[in-house]
């Protein structure tokens, strides 16, 4: 179990170093469109398509191997390596777009659909692999098909929790003193050493745990443990199934709205956009960290209902966002009134003068 907290530590890690690398790269896209909003909607838009495909893509592949750590290890590896080239793949787009602007600048947007592909492209790279890190270490630490909810969910929480801390510390330590591409080759190094230790781990552990199978009981086993009854009361309708997606599809769209919008609107109280991303991105995980684990201890009240629930909760949270950015301003320059002329702060001013 010792060993597993080892594990669950560097998950924890590999969470903080790819919100890291999402805050360095907003500011690197931010070159290339000169727009900080066209930069956070092509960063988040690669980085959530690239988790997605990795996890579909790696986490079923992760079932045909016989060592999901080490592949796990190995996949860190190729994150760090990737997002190391990431900044000084951006330096030498420069080039490549002034050689194209002159055949693309009489296509209406040509030139920003170039540097959209272009970047989208190279941040899809690294990504993928991210998306293929949750699966791979869900295998390795299920054993049956029981524990996917509670370990699957242990490991998104410490990953999410993770991600906000990384967030934090990039915007608050790494990136103003060591700069970006100081910061990104130092958290690929950090990348690379957790693949090594994983795969070390792997080795040593080989002889003493054997590789997790999660195996889909047959049909014959199935009805051995339940009865027909059970089993048609959990299947699910395929319209009802449709439906569930769907609207999990229109969250997901709509939360990467909010992101953007809510990016915007902190750069207009700041005035600081990595700063504004940074509290954004912090905030957001912390609330996915937290209504996940919430959610997750509802089982008995969970269900469409609840889902439905959740979307108008997301809503109404919108709508006070909205008011509370209208207001805002008004209390902090009623503060600020009270706070420099009030009548002892006109004392003390008088004060300071005379003195």
């Amino acid at each position: 179990m010792k060993s597993f907290r080892t594990l669950y530590g560097i998950f924890f890690l590999s969470g903080a170093t790819g919100l890291v690398y999402e805050v360095i790269w907003v500011r690197l896209t931010g070159l290339v469109f000169g727009n900080t909003s066209h930069a956070i909607a092509v960063v988040l838009g690669a980085f959530m398509a690239g988790l997605a495909l990795g996890s579909w893509k790696l986490g079923r592949y992760a079932d045909r191997v016989p060592s999901a750590l080490k592949l796990y290890g190995m996949l860190e590896i190729g994150i760090g390596i990737a997002a190391a080239l990431v900044p000084f793949v951006f330096q030498s787009l420069h080039s490549v777009y002034w050689t194209l602007t002159p055949y693309i600048q009489g296509i209406p947007g040509g030139s920003m659909l170039l540097r959209f592909l272009t970047s989208f492209t190279i941040l899809l790279v690294p990504t993928f692999l991210m998306g293929g890190t949750l699966p791979v270490l869900a295998k390795f630490f299920t054993q049956t098909a029981k524990e996917v909810q509670q370990k699957v969910g242990l490991l998104y929480a410490l990953n999410t929790f993770g991600a906000a801390f990384g967030t934090l510390v990039a915007a608050l330590l790494f990136i103003p003193r060591l700069g970006n591409i100081r910061t990104t080759l130092l958290i690929a190094a950090l990348n690379v050493g957790i693949g090594v230790f994983a795969i070390i781990l792997n080795s040593r552990w080989s002889s003493s745990i054997s590789p997790s199978v999660v195996e889909a009981p047959t049909s014959e086993t199935a009805v051995a443990g339940e009865s027909a009854a059970e089993i048609a009361d959990e299947r699910i309708d395929s319209t009802v199934a449709g439906l569930v997606l769907m609207t999990l599809a229109g969250s997901g769209f709509v939360s990467m709205l909010y992101e953007v919008a809510w990016t915007r609107a902190l750069t207009a109280m700041i005035g600081s956009s990595t700063y504004a991303f940074s509290i954004m991105l912090v905030t957001f995980l912390i609330g996915i960290a937290v209504g996940s684990s919430i959610a997750s201890r509802l089982k008995s009240i969970a269900g469409l209902r609840l889902l439905g629930l959740t979307q108008l909760g997301i809503a109404v949270g919108g709508l006070i966002f909205l008011t509370g950015y209208k207001i805002a301003p008004l209390i902090v320059l009623g503060a600020l009134r009270a706070m420099f002329f009030s009548f002892p702060a006109m004392l003390d001013r008088h004060f300071l003068l005379l003195f």
